[in-house]
């Protein structure tokens, strides 16, 4: 079956760089999305925006054939992209505990994470590393 597979984790995190070295990896075999349904409630929830209800069968139907890839970094290491980048400075230590929260709950809720820490290897070894776990979770689910 084929998988959509959802890159998470707060700015500067390196969720396109990510993105596209998996996708050079797999050929494009798998339809990949910057940010989904975990950031949009992240967000909404830190920056107080209304959030529109999902109806529970939504979730269902989109629960069954996707990935989530959870991406993190250690805070200095954010902090530093973001200088580095020129990105808008945020709370990065708040941003990283709402996505640890909200990772969570979507886990509870029947969802496969996978997580994966950005600070120390390479996009391209990272990429890697998920491609393996996609494969891992694709097999389970034959």
């Amino acid at each position: 079956m084929n998988k959509i597979i959802f890159f998470e984790g707060v700015d500067c995190v390196g969720k396109t760089t990510v993105m596209k070295e998996f996708n050079k990896i797999t050929d494009f075999r798998y339809m990949c999305l910057d940010r989904g349904i975990i950031s949009y409630f992240t967000y909404a929830e830190i920056f107080q925006r209304k959030v529109l209800k999902y109806p529970e069968f939504m979730l269902q139907r989109i629960e069954p054939i996707s990935i989530v890839v959870y991406l993190y970094a250690d805070e200095r290491v954010l902090t530093k992209r973001m200088k580095d980048t020129g990105h808008p400075d945020y709370p990065v230590h708040t941003h990283l505990a709402m996505f640890e929260k909200n990772i969570a709950n979507a886990e509870l809720g029947g969802f496969r994470i996978i997580r994966q820490d950005t600070s120390l290897l390479q996009p391209d070894r990272i990429a890697d590393i998920i491609y393996q776990k996609v494969l891992e979770i694709c097999n389970d689910d034959q």
